[in-house]
Parts: structure tokens; C-alpha cells; sequence
């Protein structure tokens, strides 16, 4: 294959996966599967091989990987959980239906009483596999706020801390659970931010796979982290941090 019939390639399937992601950020229930993905590019390699001197040949595409990862943080003081005993109703394994709840929904935050810390991160995963977006959230609400600096325990009864990961365009399948081992250091770094050390560890549940009735799917987490939290309010918040989306794909996707 000449370097222009791999340009062409290239292009055409990179098309694909744009109109893919633009199809299912605005919930649409219909997108290219992986199969027609692989139809449309095999018939684009065909096309090249058979536009040139060099007669049909065959395209491989080795060793794909992330192109992108987010990280963000924010504090914010006079705000609680909107839900906190959301992951008691959670159900576990077995057949769901996409009408919620959804266990990222815990991370939802309104005005009240306490400080309320925040951790999103979000990997874009391979540019040529559909769907395979990861989104992991870290939220701890500690009910009578937070001094200017200090060390504390997760385990205390003040403090509430939340985790929940999984593929951002399958809301329903996932691990969460609470945290109740490590510790929180932090200090005021200026008006506008926080800088925080979090040392946690979990062994998360799972739900809403269909294809294992067993429980352990959900591997053990360990989390060393030190983060830059920025100060903000809570009408401020997207749905990606913490605000209630139109759609859940608004709370497992950043935006854009």
C-alpha cells in the first residue's frame, strides 16, 4: 500500500469515529457498531489496493493506544451529596435496563451543609475502538467542613467518600463503592485553590454486567494522588463535576 492509499485509509476511518462520537454524545440510541466500523474500513482498504499499481493489499493497524486523559479537581464549601444513600439501592450483577439509577449519580452535589472535594479523570481510550471511553470519580463530603489545612481520616463519621469508575458510553455496567480507608492531607495553597494528597484503597462492587452472575469483576483500587483543587461554587459546577445532566452521558463524559 502506497503512502497515499494509507493517507486514504487513515482518513476514512478517522471520519467514522467522529461521526460515531457525535452520534452518541447527543443520546442518540443508534451508532455505527464495531462491526460496521470494520466493514466500512476493510472496503476503504479494498478501494485503495485496487486505485493503484500495487493491485489489492491489506491494511494492519498495530498497537493502538490512549490519546487523551483528563484530570480535574475542585473544592467547595456550603455543599453536600444530593444523594448520599444512593449506592445502598444499587442493584448488582445481572440484566439492566438503561433507565438508571446509575451509580456515577452519587457524585451529584447541591448547596448545604459541609466542604465537598471532587476528582475526575477521563481517558478517550484508542482512536480506533468505538465506545471504549473510561471515566473514574472521587467525591468525599466532609459534613462539618474543612480548616484551612490539616490531615484526615476517611474512616472518620464526619466524612463521606464516594468512588465510581467504568466506560463512559455504558452508564448502567460499573464499580463503586464507598471508601473508608486512607487519609486526605490538605493545605490552602492561595483563595483560589487547594492542594490535597489522597491515599485511599477500596475493593469496589460491581453492576450491571449481564455476562458474569459472580461477584469480583470489580478489581481492588489503590489511589495515590495529589491534586490542585480549584475553588468554586456549587451553581458553577458542570454535570461532567457534579450538576444533573439532561443526559447521563452528560455525567460520564467531560465537555468538550
Amino acid at each position: 500500500m502506497s503512502p497515499f492509499h494509507l493517507t486514504y485509509f487513515a482518513m476514512t476511518l478517522d471520519l467514522i469515529l467522529v461521526a460515531a462520537t457525535a452520534i452518541r454524545r447527543r443520546g442518540w440510541r443508534f451508532w455505527p457498531s464495531r462491526t460496521l466500523v470494520a466493514l466500512v474500513a476493510a472496503f476503504a482498504v479494498s478501494a485503495c489496493g485496487q486505485g493503484g499499481k500495487e493491485g489489492p493489499s491489506v491494511g494492519v493497524l498495530l498497537d493502538p493506544v490512549d490519546t487523551s486523559k483528563r484530570e480535574t479537581g475542585f473544592l467547595v464549601d456550603s455543599a453536600e451529596l444530593e444523594d448520599p444513600g444512593l449506592f445502598d439501592r444499587m442493584p448488582r450483577t445481572g440484566r439492566r435496563s438503561s433507565g438508571g439509577p446509575y451509580h456515577v449519580e452519587a457524585h451529584r452535589v447541591r448547596e448545604g451543609r459541609g466542604t465537598v472535594l471532587g476528582y475526575r479523570w477521563w481517558s478517550e481510550g484508542s482512536p480506533v475502538v468505538i465506545d471504549d471511553e473510561k471515566y473514574r470519580k472521587v467525591t468525599i463530603w466532609h459534613r462539618d467542613g474543612l480548616p484551612d489545612e490539616g490531615v484526615v481520616s476517611l474512616d472518620d463519621e464526619a466524612m463521606l467518600a464516594l468512588y465510581s469508575s467504568g466506560g463512559s458510553a455504558w452508564p448502567e455496567i460499573g464499580c463503586y463503592g464507598r471508601i473508608s480507608t486512607g487519609t486526605l492531607r490538605f493545605r490552602t495553597y492561595d483563595e483560589d485553590h487547594v492542594l490535597a494528597d489522597l491515599d485511599v484503597s477500596l475493593r469496589p462492587k460491581e453492576t450491571g454486567r449481564i455476562d458474569k452472575e459472580d461477584n469480583g469483576w470489580c478489581e481492588p483500587v489503590d489511589l495515590r494522588l495529589r491534586l490542585v483543587l480549584g475553588r468554586t461554587e456549587v451553581e458553577k459546577l458542570t454535570p461532567w463535576e457534579g450538576s444533573a445532566a439532561d443526559h447521563i452521558y452528560g455525567e460520564t463524559y467531560p465537555p468538550e
